[in-house]
């Protein structure tokens, strides 16, 4: 991958992106062009997706990487973790989050959610998601915090065998 650009990683369900979460992202997309967004999952891209990213597909900013065997190192390549409004994913989230990228979501009470805790965003709708994209990617501080904000998270659900017990029920939905 390019070393400028600002790759971005949907893990999970990609077929739960709504419209709305999608034409927000090319929103960005086209008025940003050092963004790559790269889903991974076995889904594919939805029709509208490919309708409204079709310019961005062929570009290959907008990359459907299919299911990943080697999610760490994957996640190596990439700045964040963007999260729709869904559930599951949660294991994939705590993979990117041990490789330090920071986890950019709603407050929806998805998986990922129970380990990062309620205090960990206060977003509450895609357009502000979005600017929080561009704020991680425009601001280098702000990421940094972000990440040690993440890392102290995942850190704090993984430091015991106790709590990794808790992150399998969770990951396993018990």
């Amino acid at each position: 991958m390019p070393q400028d650009k600002f790759i971005v990683v949907s893990i999970g369900n990609n077929s739960c992106f709504t419209n709305d979460f999608i034409d927000e992202m090319i929103n960005i997309m086209t008025l940003d062009n050092d963004i790559i967004w790269m889903l991974v999952g076995n889904n594919g891209l939805s029709a509208h997706m490919k309708n409204k990213g079709e310019l961005l597909i062929q570009k290959n900013r907008i990359i459907d990487r299919g299911y990943e065997n080697h999610l760490a190192s994957l996640c190596s390549c990439c700045v964040i973790v963007l999260r729709s409004n869904q559930t599951g994913g949660a294991g994939g989230t705590a993979i990117a989050a041990q490789q330090g990228l920071p986890i950019v979501l709603t407050t929806f009470l998805c998986d990922a959610m129970r380990w990062l805790g309620d205090d960990y965003t206060n977003i509450n709708n895609y357009h502000d998601l979005m600017q929080e994209i561009l704020r991680l990617k425009n601001d280098d501080n702000y990421y940094k915090q972000r990440q040690m904000i993440t890392k102290k998270k995942i850190d704090y659900a993984t430091d015991s065998n106790s709590r990794w017990e808790e992150l399998a029920n969770i990951l396993l939905d018990k």
